[in-house]
């Protein structure tokens, strides 16, 4: 870092779990070096920078809209009112993904705005219904005093780019990069000066989850010639590795720079005791039962509670997995809470980024995996419906490569058809 620098280095990261995790471990080195990174390395995520940009702007906190099923209506409303044909799910995404993610502020770019790369060509007739729903939402928002985060981040980005370049970060490194919002990677370009070394970018877009696509290049980052893929895992078993990436097989999946990624070559650095083990249950209380005998194998072969995780795809499965695990007298946390110890358990969103020895991924069948509630019918948009099941099948992908030793996939019924050609 230069010499005269009068700020950190700036790390960010996509959730608080894993932003408190590398606090820990820069806290761990620290420890063993006698060094004091604190006071000239900052982590936080990207939504906690762009709140505070622009509370600082404004003199005040800005009221982020967090309650889903209140922003789902709010797009339900937008659509009835305007009598707009697109489904709210749509219409949302066309706004998040192409009029936001473009930095659009006026119908006439909007009726201009390239769609490269959206699912599905809309004629002027229907982008101007499609406008018309936008500001009535966005109406809705104002009067509300609210914003999401993407807005957040794209009001942050504008403060940004008026900052004194002595309030600049000197470098940025930029951790779970494939799940960048555009508006969030125009805040990041901003805050930090263009040069040698700005920004250091990681990312693996097959755990991308979230519905974004960015060429950096279109962003002002500039990685073209500069980018090295990583084949060795050091985290996951080759069993696991291999049965994971056998998910994948088949996928068409971008490399953050315009061009297609794929796993070959990528291999374990080490080989574990165990292939992953796939049960199913007539029901979800025999399922239950399953877990809670599978994670006290897991303590009675030596393994530490805090050492294991277990993930579903709701937050009603994830609670239900943890009552189930505190009635049996097993110590559990929610990753929902600051507070960390026990057996972890949390939706597959909130594992992002973690690890544990042993992962018990639950209610992996046709009903939760993929969920109906987000992937597009195939009859309403087949291309927005396959982008849909692929995201689903990530984020599979990711909750199960959170193990290094153990995993444990369950389900009761039947199986989730990303399953059907692992299923024995």
């Amino acid at each position: 870092m230069p010499a005269d620098a009068r700020r950190p280095v700036l790390v960010t990261t996509f959730v608080r779990t894993l932003a408190d995790g590398l606090k820990a471990n820069l806290a761990s080195l620290d420890a063993v070096t006698g060094a004091d990174t604190g006071s000239s390395i900052e982590v936080t995520t990207v939504d906690a920078l762009a709140h505070r940009i622009v509370t600082e702007a404004e003199g005040s906190a800005p009221n982020v809209l967090l309650d889903e099923e209140v922003l789902n209506g709010r797009w339900i409303a937008a659509a009835a009112a305007t009598d707009v044909t697109c489904p709210p799910t749509r219409l949302r995404q066309e706004w998040e993904n192409v009029i936001l993610a473009r930095g659009v502020r006026t119908v006439e770019d909007y009726l201009s705005v390239s769609r490269a790369g959206s699912a599905q060509a809309l004629t002027r007739r229907q982008r101007l219904r499609v406008w018309a729903a936008v500001e009535h939402f966005l109406d809705r928002m104002q009067t509300a005093g609210e914003r999401t985060f993407y807005q957040l981040a794209d009001d942050a980005a504008r403060y940004a780019r008026a900052m004194s370049a002595g309030d600049l970060f000197p470098h940025v490194v930029v951790d779970e990069a494939q799940d960048l919002h555009p508006a969030q990677w125009r805040l990041l370009r901003a805050v930090v000066p263009d040069g040698p070394n700005d920004l250091f970018i990681v990312g693996d877009a097959h755990q991308r989850i979230y519905d974004h696509r960015v060429a950096l290049a279109t962003m002002g980052i500039n990685v073209r010639g500069r980018s090295h893929r990583l084949r060795l895992n050091y985290r996951t078993s080759e069993e696991i590795l291999t049965w994971a990436i056998a998910l994948l097989e088949g996928q068409v999946i971008d490399d953050l720079d315009g061009g297609v990624d794929d796993l070959a070559g990528y291999r374990s650095a080490f080989r574990g005791t165990r292939p992953p083990t796939m049960h199913g249950y007539p029901t979800p209380a025999a399922e239950l039962d399953g877990l809670v005998s599978t994670v006290r194998g897991w303590i009675e072969g030596g393994v530490e509670p805090s050492a294991i995780g277990v993930a579903a795809r709701t937050r009603r499965m994830a609670d239900a997995a943890a009552r189930a695990l505190g009635d049996a007298g097993i110590e559990v946390c929610s990753l929902d809470r600051r507070w960390r110890g026990g057996v972890e358990t949390g939706t597959m969103h909130r594992m992002k980024g973690l690890e544990y020895r042993a992962m018990a991924v639950v209610d992996v069948g046709t009903r939760s995996v993929p969920s109906v509630h987000a992937v597009t019918p195939k009859t309403d948009d087949p291309e927005l419906h396959a982008q849909d099941t692929l995201r689903e099948l990530c984020l599979l992908y990711v909750a199960c490569t959170r193990a290094r030793e153990f995993l444990a996939v369950s389900w009761s019924g039947r199986p989730s058809p990303f399953l059907t050609s692992l299923a024995t």
